[in-house]
């Protein structure tokens, strides 16, 4: 059962963690760990987690050795099988085990499943050749690719380019192997990672060409071409082509495509022993372990985020913007797009996802359900909250800045009700900045107004802000000339 569910879903921490209970020598281990094993066992299983007791330790209901999970009896076929998903061969499983896992004879149980796999053995190469001489080993990655062409393999033509330093690989899949369907795709390799110094090919039609010729010399590269019949000069990519032509037989009917992107995925993060360390292709080339479904089997880990303060500060700086945030439950209205309008519905908050987004039950007629949004794209009912008043506040240095207004021009209002500008005192700016905010939008349609947080008159108002504008009470109302000999009542 457990077999069978790995072919579809990889097994997970959780899964171990489950079996883990279930297995019985595991538990005994973990008995014998807390009390100081220091009696040899006499049951045979035990033995060989006795011999390793230093090593051994329990951690959150699982067996942990060193730092590798210890898989338990039921769960080990279905690893095995994950293990051999690109059929790779006895030691790439061996290095990929010794990074995750382990349970007693691991790399027996490892051989013994490769050689009992139809595919790999109806698929192995002949014996191998005499040595020959190797290429330089480039002290950079992306310094010298080779180039071949492999196919066609089921009515495609499949171009390899590996990388001398790193052995990573790139390999595209195309319907023609002429001289522009090379260049468009070496031409991606470069975009994504820059220009290589030299490129070794044979010499095939389309490596001879004159569009080939003119494209590396367009972005600097040496051509390097290896003797006539004599492909063993470019050994990185021809012994390459024997393996992708391997592995795309042991994948059997499964589509080319996939299987193609499950090759190169297993290749790239399998530890290659020809590399320094043994690191795999991606650590070598990208300086840093890729993430991989084996992953899984570890212990969750708490990730920190840094966020770029810097920025949010330039952007609540720029805009006025405020902290707004919700509770569950909190009634609210949200904004809503069908076609080409939009409208606010009603809704509560059902969950906060993050520090700004949160899940919105509807309860509106046209539109009922559970959206997500973002706290731009809500308010709350009540505007007479004391919150709803604060988020619209907009420092007043924003507003003069929008306006270009660098010092207060002073108001006076006569007795009669009359304002006028008076003369300014001294050059001194504002020593203090006043806020001032835009009242909330309400229901009924109308101009918004400016008014002061501490001053709720207007005319108070006048004599405070900084920014003058004309009253529309104060100006002088005069009948139109054509209303002269008329009387108006």
């Amino acid at each position: 059962m457990q077999a069978e569910s790995a072919a579809v879903l990889p097994v997970t921490y959780q899964m171990i963690q489950q079996e883990t209970k279930q297995d019985e020598t595991l538990q005994s281990v973990m008995r014998h760990l807390r009390n100081n094993w220091t009696t040899p066992p006499e049951a045979n299983e035990l033995q060989c987690f006795f011999k390793r007791r230093e090593s051994l330790c329990e951690a959150d209901g699982c067996l942990m050795f060193l730092d590798r999970m210890v898989v338990p009896v039921s769960l080990q076929n279905a690893v095995l099988k994950q293990l051999h998903a690109g059929h790779p061969g006895m030691q790439r499983m061996k290095s990929i085990a010794r990074s995750f896992i382990y349970w007693p004879n691991i790399d027996a149980h490892i051989e013994d499943y490769v050689r009992k796999c139809s595919d790999c053995a109806a698929a192995s190469k002949a014996p191998v050749k005499t040595t020959l001489s190797s290429w330089p080993i480039p002290s950079q990655p992306w310094t010298r690719l080779h180039l071949d062409y492999a196919g066609p393999i089921q009515g495609r033509y499949f171009l390899v380019i590996v990388d001398a330093h790193s052995k990573w690989p790139e390999i595209f899949a195309t319907t023609s192997s002429t001289a522009t369907t090379t260049t468009r795709k070496l031409h991606e390799c470069i975009a994504r990672f820059g220009c290589p110094q030299i490129v070794v090919t044979d010499n095939g039609t389309q490596f001879n060409s004159e569009i080939f010729k003119q494209f590396c010399k367009s972005f600097g590269i040496e051509h390097v071409r290896t003797p006539p019949f004599h492909p063993q000069s470019n050994g990185q990519a021809e012994r390459f082509v024997d393996t992708l032509k391997r592995a795309l037989s042991k994948m059997g009917e499964k589509n080319v495509e996939d299987a193609l992107q499950t090759f190169l995925q297993s290749y790239r993060y399998t530890p290659n022993p020809s590399l320094p360390d043994s690191k795999s292709p991606a650590e070598a080339l990208l300086g840093r372990k890729v993430r991989t479904v084996f992953d899984l089997m570890k212990r969750p880990e708490q990730q920190v985020v840094h966020s770029n303060e810097k920025q949010n500060a330039q952007f609540n700086k720029k805009h006025g913007a405020k902290h707004r945030s919700f509770v569950i439950g909190e009634e609210v209205y949200a904004e809503i797009h069908i076609r080409n309008e939009k409208y606010w519905a009603e809704g509560v908050i059902i969950e906060q996802k993050g520090n700004v987004v949160y899940n919105v039950l509807l309860e509106d007629k046209r539109r009922r359900g559970l959206i997500r949004s973002h706290a731009n794209q809500l308010r709350r009912r009540t505007l007479s909250e004391p919150t709803a008043i604060e988020d619209n506040t907009i420092p007043l240095q924003i507003l003069l800045d929008e306006f270009s207004v660098t010092e207060p021009i002073p108001i006076h209002e006569d007795d009669g009700g009359q304002r006028e500008v008076l003369p300014e005192a001294n050059d001194n700016p504002l020593s203090q900045p006043v806020e001032v905010q835009l009242q909330p939008f309400l229901d009924v349609p109308g101009p918004s107004r400016l008014y002061d947080r501490d001053q709720p008159s207007t005319q108070r108002l006048a004599k405070k802000r900084s920014i003058p504008f004309r009253d529309p009470s104060s100006r002088k109302r005069r009948l139109p000339s054509h209303f002269e000999y008329y009387e108006i009542y």
